[in-house]
């Protein structure tokens, strides 16, 4: 679906390369746009995202995946999280693996959920998949006690990364407690082509604590209700905006969580609707955790054919999640 908020997309071409949080984008190099496309991001802004007569410009062929990778950690001790130290050789032989996933896996925009930090990230990309063109690079420092992040590879431009870190927020169902993202829910927009966006809601929620399991079933309640509040302000200003909330949401389907991000209005579509029911999950646990929900305007582009949680050797190799794939053609 069209999406052209014009003065926003002018606005976001003067912040181009910075985030609410001072920065986030890797411009060592500019990857080339996909085919047909126009001009790279660092061209003239008035052709990349707006053609001179003021149309868009011709239907766009995204991949979109999310996938926990599962611990990805470096070799150095910090001393400010209770991180995992792995050895020199771990480190290597999982971005070995990761790099083999990811360039089987070859989506266009790939949220990840378990990195510990931007450099071991760049390391991966520059080591394993310097030819995919992932030179938008996004991770913003989360809340999560061992330093594990959610992030974002893209071969679009990455227009605004904003961070939600710092928001405070009471629980649901008559819990009074404040809560934060135990991570982070990275509010992330990529500009696809002339007048068009995609906006997408990367999250890790709260996991089941067994030694303070009430707690933790209430605290991701409450980040889902957060999350739902940030998407309904989104399509608030924008209701035909390409949207989708990505990511582990470390619940089922049925669950509360997954009704309060998904079951408002408009109501999110879960692309994994789409596969037998045998198919779904995304979890070693045989569980569907992991989703790709979407707003109506991208709804309305999805090719359904292409949606699948890929339960390829190669995945499990290196996590216990499997990815969550689909192919768009955004209009």
């Amino acid at each position: 679906m069209l999406f052209r908020p014009l003065p926003v997309l002018l606005c976001a071409l003067l912040l181009h390369g910075c985030s609410d949080d001072g920065g986030f984008t890797n411009h060592d190099a500019t990857a080339p746009p996909p085919k047909d496309q126009g001009p790279p991001p660092d061209g003239p802004a008035a052709d990349w995202l707006i053609q001179a007569d003021g149309t868009v410009g011709p239907p766009v062929a995204l991949s979109l995946a999310t996938f926990n990778v599962k611990d990805f950690f470096d070799a150095q001790d910090d001393p400010t999280h209770f991180d995992l130290v792995l050895t020199a050789s771990e480190v290597k032989s999982k971005i070995v693996e990761l790099g083999q996933a990811l360039r089987q896996l070859k989506a266009d925009v790939i949220a990840l959920q378990e990195v510990e930090n931007k450099p071991l990230l760049l390391r991966l990309v520059n080591e394993e998949l310097s030819t995919l063109g992932y030179t938008n690079v996004v991770l913003i420092e989360g809340n999560d006690a061992r330093g594990i992040d959610v992030a974002l590879l893209s071969r679009y431009p990455v227009t605004k990364a904003r961070s939600h870190v710092g928001d405070r927020f009471k629980g649901v169902d008559g819990d009074t407690t404040t809560y934060g993202f135990s991570r982070d829910c990275l509010e992330a927009t990529l500009a696809l082509g002339p007048g068009r966006e995609l906006i997408l809601l990367v999250n890790h929620l709260a996991a089941t604590d067994s030694e303070n399991y009430q707690e933790s079933i209430n605290r991701r309640k409450a980040q889902a209700s957060r999350v739902r509040e940030i998407l309904d302000g989104i399509l608030a200003a924008h209701p035909q905006a390409n949207l989708a909330v990505v990511g582990d949401l470390n619940d089922t389907p049925d669950s509360r969580t997954l009704e309060l991000v998904r079951d408002g209005s408009p109501s999110l579509f879960d692309v994994l609707t789409l596969v037998p029911s045998s198919e779904r999950y995304t979890h070693a646990k045989k569980s569907q955790l992991d989703y790709i929900l979407l707003g109506p305007g991208l709804k309305a582009d999805l090719t359904e054919s292409s949606v699948k949680a890929d339960h390829s050797q190669v995945f499990s190799d290196t996590s216990d999640h499997v990815p969550v794939f689909a192919r768009f053609t955004v209009k």
